[in-house]
């Protein structure tokens, strides 16, 4: 046997003291990375911070809504940093619905549960993760959700499933089953 080297190296400790912050957060949910280094750390109790690539603080993003009232997103758990169409994308996944805003922190897009006749009723919509391609459809990954990630268009709507696996079994095979 031989011994595997070392796949990383820790070379920096970062807290939020370390960042810059006077007071520090609940617990970080999610962080992304821009093109030019920065960070965007989101916090389960409502809070966003884009922090540079010397892990020093630029400023915290208040997320506010059309008429500047602030939007409370506690307990979200996923951020994606849209280089498409240039909005941070939050799960905001105890209030059930993703919300997108400019780098200013207004939002301008809000995904709430699609109403759609291949939904169940009883689906809830819990998302926690997204990710959009190079067409602009977003891809919402849902806690409990089975039938794979939920897919919205550039106008929001729901357009399907990725990735949701269909089954189909003979009889023959449902007897084999149960046998």
């Amino acid at each position: 046997s031989v011994p595997l080297p070392d796949i990383y190296t820790v070379t920096a400790t970062v807290n939020a003291r370390s960042i810059g912050l006077k007071e520090g957060f609940e617990q970080l949910s999610d962080i992304a990375c821009d093109k030019d280094g920065n960070l965007y750390m989101l916090s389960n109790d409502s809070r966003l911070f884009l922090v540079d690539g010397n892990y020093k603080l630029i400023r915290e993003i208040t997320v506010t809504n059309e008429s500047g009232e602030v939007v409370d997103y506690a307990g979200a758990k996923g951020i994606y940093l849209s280089q498409r169409d240039s909005l941070i994308y939050i799960a905001d996944t105890s209030n059930g619905r993703v919300i997108a805003t400019d780098y200013n922190g207004r939002i301008v897009r809000s995904l709430e549960a699609p109403d759609s006749s291949v939904i169940p009723d009883d689906f809830q919509f819990i998302p926690f993760a997204m990710s959009m391609d190079s067409k602009g459809v977003l891809y919402v990954l849902s806690d409990g959700a089975y039938y794979g990630a939920l897919m919205f268009d550039k106008s929001d709507s729901f357009i399907g499933f990725y990735g949701a696996n269909t089954v189909s079994a003979s009889p023959l095979t449902l007897l084999a089953n149960l046998w």
